[in-house]
């Protein structure tokens, strides 16, 4: 999936990241074509063959409560303290504030909302039942540091405040890999001068590491964007670093909400992309987009020396609150079966592909959006 941007940002097209759109079957079904035209986001998931889930199988297989809804395009998912909203014709869930976003849009059928099972296994699970996933649980010793850009790539410049995204990458790395190492991690550093590295070595350096992070900021043509926002590998794909994906998607979560809480920052949400520093990653990596340096306010935030201090307590922040969430996951046993081979509750599954004639098309005004950038 795409980086999904209410807002074109820099990270839409920046050599960081390597991919394409995927091809959609060819469509000859009339109904088909009719609903696809109606909800364009349908064409590619029910041709597909896309298996879904009530929200309500999802309550149960979770061990959820459902809070009343007025709209029945809206629900909302509570576990204890944790909440979870699902609203038609999104891809995105907000868990805790923060927008999640998914690999296909949540619909409504049989007057009821359905999210895709992959979105289920691959997100619903880490965050709202660890105790399912049964992968290794990944170290959480020594991190990977990886400044963006340098040398003859500086990255988003805003040439009237003389600021460039490697000089203050760089200087947020920096901050970073003194504090880590006072609270007894090991960090290292892909550079710690002003020169340039190619993507495909970036990554190397994790080789010895537990966790990869990447900073970046962010630029926009729209000046007015703001925000920061996580980016982990697109999830259910083939690539190395697809190995890691539920603990991509708890580190993705665990420094969203960190660097928010400390910074202020407005939410932009945790994405997926094909980065070419995710791809290959052998260990759990996020990237981290700290702010837009295209908006004013924002680009002198972060040049402030003092608010570069927030910004580092916000990523030791996130390390922190990563290893806790960490501690929720248990040890695999023998012969239990891993995340990456589909966790499915023991219940009867929907297939939506041969029942497209039941499908209702919410109207565009019940389409609430949840407030945000």
């Amino acid at each position: 999936m795409a980086p999904t941007n209410s807002v074109p940002s820099k990270a839409d097209n920046k050599t960081k990241m390597t991919s394409s759109s995927p091809k959609t079957a060819p469509q000859s079904n009339y109904v088909t074509k009719l609903v696809a035209a109606l909800f364009p986001s349908l064409k590619s998931n029910f041709a597909a063959g896309v298996k879904y889930l009530t929200l309500d199988e999802v309550a149960q297989s979770l061990q959820m409560k459902a809070l009343p809804e007025a709209k029945k395009n809206q629900a909302t998912l509570t576990k204890g303290r944790a909440a979870v909203r699902f609203a038609a014709g999104d891809n995105f869930i907000t868990y805790q504030q923060s927008k999640i976003f998914l690999a296909q849009k949540i619909v409504l059928s049989g007057e009821k909302l359905h999210i895709s099972r992959d979105d289920y296994s691959q997100v619903l699970v880490p965050l709202l039942a660890p105790h399912l996933v049964r992968e290794k649980k990944p170290a959480l010793r020594t991190i990977a540091i990886d400044p963006g850009h340098g040398g003859r790539d500086p990255g988003a410049v805003n040439a009237s405040l003389g600021l460039s995204e490697k000089t203050l990458a760089l200087q947020i790395a920096k901050l970073f890999q003194a504090e880590l190492e006072k609270r007894g991690y090991r960090a290292t550093l892909t550079r710690d001068g002003d020169r340039f590295i190619g993507l495909k070595d970036r990554p190397a350096a994790a080789k010895n590491a537990d966790f990869f992070i990447s900073l970046h900021f962010n630029s926009a043509t729209n000046h007015l964007a703001h925000g920061a926002e996580v980016f982990t590998l697109t999830r259910a794909k083939n690539f190395p670093g697809n190995a890691c994906d539920p603990w991509n998607l708890i580190a993705g979560y665990s420094f969203l909400s960190a660097f928010i809480a400390a910074t202020g920052f407005e939410n932009r949400g945790l994405k997926t992309a094909e980065f070419a520093v995710l791809k290959p990653l052998a260990v759990p990596g996020v990237l981290i987009e700290m702010g837009f340096l295209s908006h004013l306010g924002e680009a002198k935030k972060v040049a402030d020396p003092l608010f570069q201090r927030k910004i580092m307590q916000g990523l030791v922040d996130g390390v922190e609150k990563y290893a806790t969430n960490l501690s929720k996951f248990g040890s695999p046993e023998v012969g239990q079966f891993l995340l990456r081979k589909k966790i499915t509750p023991a219940i009867k599954v929907e297939k939506h592909a041969a029942d497209l004639d039941k499908f209702v098309v919410p109207k565009a005004s019940q389409l609430v959006k949840f407030s945000g950038k």
